[in-house]
């Protein structure tokens, strides 16, 4: 197994297919009422990236387990304050015409705005972790993770994670977070769900350098 950041080699339409689509399954909640399909989001998804035009959805902010250059797990992260603009998504629909659900809108003012915050200057946001469901129940997403943190060596990180997903909240437990507060999280749908925050801070090792 090897865990690194995405590169442009990796910019295939496989690759990035599986990349749009992982992130699709990483929450039941948020990218549901962005696209109305996973293959929607995969299209359009991976699109995005390999434009480089977005602020988050990016070849930089992807960090990946790959099994014989097939993609495993994805982790998408960004380091301080993120401003996101839906705009290039909305290009690209728009170029692919591509339909998005009435809810895309409500989804970008009031879950991605959450990520505009001075605040988070100098943490990293672990924003989505997904294994692909064929290499599930191997530890890939421990390993990847621990891969990640050695690589790049920051001080302080966080993460939000649904309060009911008991294997993810303790999966990050175990490396290091410990949750600092309980949230009413977002949907669309009338019922009401909850996520922790959780936060992982260390020391920077000696020779690091700003990524």
């Amino acid at each position: 197994m090897e865990f690194r950041r995405l590169v442009p080699a990796d910019l295939r339409d496989e690759t990035l297919r599986a990349v749009g689509a992982l992130l699709y399954e990483t929450d039941p909640f948020i990218y549901p009422a962005m696209f109305y399909s996973e293959a929607d989001a995969a299209a359009l998804l991976g699109a995005v990236i390999r434009a480089g035009s977005d602020a988050m959805f990016r070849m930089e902010n992807l960090y990946a387990a790959w099994e014989k250059e097939s993609l495993a797990a994805i982790l998408l992260w960004h380091k301080g304050r993120l401003c996101w603009d839906k705009d290039p998504i909305l290009a690209m629909a728009k170029a692919k015409s591509i339909r998005l659900p009435d809810t895309f809108d409500l989804v970008c003012r009031k879950y991605f705005s959450e990520y505009d915050d001075a605040s988070l200057e100098g943490v990293v946001s672990l924003i989505n972790v997904c294994v692909d469901r064929h290499h599930r129940s191997r530890g890939i997403a421990k390993q990847m993770l621990q891969a990640f943190f050695e690589e790049i060596r920051e001080e302080s990180y966080e993460l939000y994670c649904l309060e009911d997903n008991r294997r993810a909240v303790e999966l990050y437990q175990g490396l290091g977070f410990t949750t600092v507060s309980r949230q009413k999280a977002f949907t669309v749908r009338k019922e009401e769900i909850y996520s922790v925050k959780m936060v992982r801070h260390c020391t920077k090792l000696p020779g690091h350098t700003e990524s």
